[in-house]
């Protein structure tokens, strides 16, 4: 997969969104950051991770704080697998 295709299009017929618009009920979301090192952009494709938001901030879904990332967009989750798909 090429990584526009990641970040600024479509996966699966569902768009990135503002981290703004995510849910803060503490729903699981896959949130997306740019990789910074003191303040300077890191050349990259980014990171990923589950994450959900704890009243203040965003954490990983093991409850780790991931402030740090400053997540800038999201997107839900795809519905699980349905039994005996294979």
């Amino acid at each position: 997969m090429q990584k526009d295709h990641l970040v600024g299009g479509e996966v699966g017929g569902v768009q990135w969104q503002p981290i703004e618009t995510a849910p803060c009920d503490g729903s699981v979301i896959l949130a997306y950051w740019l990789t910074e090192v003191d303040g300077e952009l890191i050349t990259g494709d980014g990171c990923y991770a589950l994450t959900k938001w704890r009243g203040f901030e965003w954490i990983s879904t093991d409850d780790e704080n991931i402030s740090f990332a400053n997540p800038t967009h999201w997107m839900p989750l795809p519905a699980k697998p349905q039994e005996g798909a294979a």
